[in-house]
């Protein structure tokens, strides 16, 4: 079954399968390495997912990694940004425009001690 997507590209490319695709292509490289054995390829595979955490320091950058993505992950989904768009919204009060318009970008310029002035 082949499923379409409503923006016109492959089906294949609406579902992003981060850790599949890197798990694969690690898997990939360790078979032709091995001369294209895919068990002794798959026994590589594994010794090297467990010769990474061998190190403490890479055990320790992949905990922060992780910990991080998951607290991004956590004020996204409880609505952390939109809560913060919603305070800076109404800091600016309501003189401020549409955003994606020109006439954002004027009111931005005529910011006083906007750094945003020298870029427009």
């Amino acid at each position: 079954m082949v499923v379409s997507s409503s923006s016109g590209s492959h089906p294949w490319l609406t579902h992003q399968q981060v850790f599949l695709s890197l798990t694969l292509g690690i898997w990939i490289g360790w078979v032709i390495i091995n001369g294209g054995n895919p068990l002794s390829g798959s026994f590589a595979t594994l010794n090297a997912f467990v010769a990474v955490f061998e190190d403490a320091g890479n055990t320790r950058t992949i905990i922060f990694t992780l910990l991080i993505g998951a607290l991004i992950a956590l004020i996204q989904r409880s609505g952390g940004v939109a809560g913060f768009i919603e305070v800076v919204k109404s800091k600016l009060g309501r003189n401020a425009p549409e955003p994606n318009t020109k006439a954002t970008a004027d009111w931005y310029r005529f910011l006083p001690h906007s750094r945003a002035s020298s870029f427009l």
